[in-house]
């Protein structure tokens, strides 16, 4: 705070630190040492990208961070000494690298009840400066579709019945529904990233599925909402995904690509002055890639037979850091598995396109991502820390791949609480705020 001092090749130079309300700005590239340690000082990397017309780009909005409630756990934290000498090497030369407001994204499901949404978690949603809302959130976009004026809330398997018969009514009344969306989201200044449900154009037609887009579009337009981004569907590749393999429909990659340019082609016509730009699901599995759960050839389909691949403005892919054995939460590989994770999805999609198409992938978005803790076994202060300290170097490591990755939504519906082992005190639940963002889902 205040005035700090940094030494750097015999020169004295002093920095005073921003007031709340700065906007921030290119920082240069910055390594520092702190006792034995050496760690990457990425929160001093991070500055808004400009102007330029190419996906999540849009620059941070000015916000006033709240004050930290050291209560709000009902555990003391620890003291810290501030007698510990730092120091910071800084290469003035060197460009830092670029932080949009897409790194801090996160899903709003639209199964989440509105009421709770509109008093508990946009007000903390604000807060964190987390204003990219993807919604209606997850697998909730195969099997749903919005709620129009005049229409009842379940109008949608009315009109399609194909997804009544998948999972029933995964709605009710008091749930997130388009409207209640808008709402929330001019209330927060959201920008929205809205999915597609692309099973009406695989098992209707592209005719119905633009239909609905447009008219969907139309509400948000009317109500002074801007729409760009689109993303047409959600883990199509699985056969966990309607409309496959409801009344034995099935479809493959080949399918999925037509589909995309058919509705992307009618919206953007109706549409000639938006700047509307259409996400197309991918997968990160090999070129041939095949198994019981996921569509074989996925990727390789819709670049070999179809334009998708070259007409998408950019391209999603989801990744959950959970599914690991219970060993990996407690050695050094659970802070090595967000790069890692992230290395391997931006060399595969590269590879894919160059030899399919001859061209670089469009920007990605790591549309759905999971924080390590849902598989910790640690408790209370422990399990906070470890999902602080991975979620908070994981966007640094995203950040620092920002030439390829342009955005990414936290998904945190499926962190309810879960009783754990502690040491000799028996069975005991986290502190309430214990997650890194927030929880959705069953209420909790």
């Amino acid at each position: 705070r205040g005035r700090q001092v940094w030494r750097r090749s015999g020169r004295r130079c002093s920095v005073r630190a921003p007031s709340a309300h700065a906007k921030p700005r290119q920082l240069p590239l910055v390594a520092g040492a702190v006792g034995l340690g050496t760690m990457s000082l990425w929160w001093l990397l991070l500055s808004p990208a400009g102007g330029a017309a190419s996906p999540f780009d849009e620059p941070h909005i000015d916000r006033v961070p709240p004050a930290y409630d050291h209560d709000s756990t009902a555990t003391r934290w620890p003291s810290m000494s501030a007698q510990h000498y730092v120091q910071f090497n800084v290469d003035v030369k060197q460009t830092g690298y670029q932080f949009t407001p897409a790194f801090l994204g996160t899903n709003l499901p639209v199964y989440s009840p509105f009421h709770q949404v509109e008093v508990d978690v946009v007000p903390l949603l604000k807060a964190a400066g987390m204003n990219v809302w993807r919604w209606p959130g997850g697998s909730t976009g195969n099997y749903w579709c919005p709620t129009l004026p005049g229409e009842k809330w379940d109008d949608c398997f009315r009109k399609f019945p194909v997804f009544k018969g998948y999972d029933g009514f995964p709605t009710s009344e008091g749930s997130t529904h388009l409207m209640q969306f808008i709402r929330l989201c001019k209330a927060a200044n959201c920008q929205p990233m809205v999915q597609i449900n692309s099973g009406i154009a695989l098992r209707y037609g592209a005719q119905k599925c633009s239909e609905y887009v447009i008219g969907m579009l139309e509400v948000f337009f009317s109500n002074d909402l801007d729409v760009k981004y689109l993303e047409f569907g959600n883990e199509m590749y699985g056969t966990w995904s309607p409309p496959y393999g409801v009344d034995g429909f099935t479809y493959g990659g080949t399918e999925y690509g037509h589909a995309f340019s058919a509705v992307r082609s009618a919206v953007k016509a109706h549409f000639p002055g938006r700047d509307l730009m259409f996400g197309l699901v991918t997968n990160t599995d090999g070129m041939s890639f095949c198994s019981q759960n996921h569509i074989c050839n996925w990727n390789d389909d819709i670049l070999q037979r179809t334009n998708a691949g070259r007409e998408a403005e950019w391209i999603t892919v989801h990744r959950y850091f959970t599914d690991w054995g219970d060993q990996a939460v407690f050695d050094k590989t659970i802070l090595g598995s967000g790069p890692d994770g992230l290395d391997q999805i931006i060399s595969t999609l590269q590879e894919q396109w160059v030899r399919r198409i001859g061209q670089r992938p469009p920007p990605i978005a790591l549309s759905e991502y999971s924080p390590v803790f849902m598989r910790s076994e640690a408790c209370g202060a422990a399990q906070q820390y470890i999902s602080f300290l991975w979620q908070a170097k994981f966007i640094g490591d995203a950040v620092s791949r920002g030439h390829h990755l342009k955005a990414m939504n936290h998904f945190a519906a499926r962190a309810t609480f879960r009783p754990c082992q502690t040491w000799g005190a028996g069975l005991k639940r986290a502190p309430v705020d214990s997650y890194s963002i927030y929880a959705l889902g069953d209420g909790s």
